[in-house]
């Protein structure tokens, strides 16, 4: 977390948008590893498992009507 001049308190930024998390696990659903996966993209396996729990059975047009 930062804090702002004025004292608040902000979350960081996430380095991947939805639409890119979707992409990541979808090359896993095909022919690619989870942990080759990881090492690509330079992400934790656990943070892989947090975003499949997330994300997991989302399609592209799931995420259009989430942001709503």
């Amino acid at each position: 977390m930062y804090i702002t001049p004025k004292g608040d308190y902000l979350m960081k930024k996430s380095r991947y948008s939805e639409t890119q998390i979707t992409k990541m696990l979808k090359e896993v659903e095909g022919d690619r590893t989870a942990r080759a996966v990881c090492r690509k993209y330079g992400i934790a396996e656990g943070t892989y498992c947090t975003w499949k729990s997330n994300y997991g059975g989302m399609e592209m047009a799931d995420l259009k009507w989430r942001d709503l």
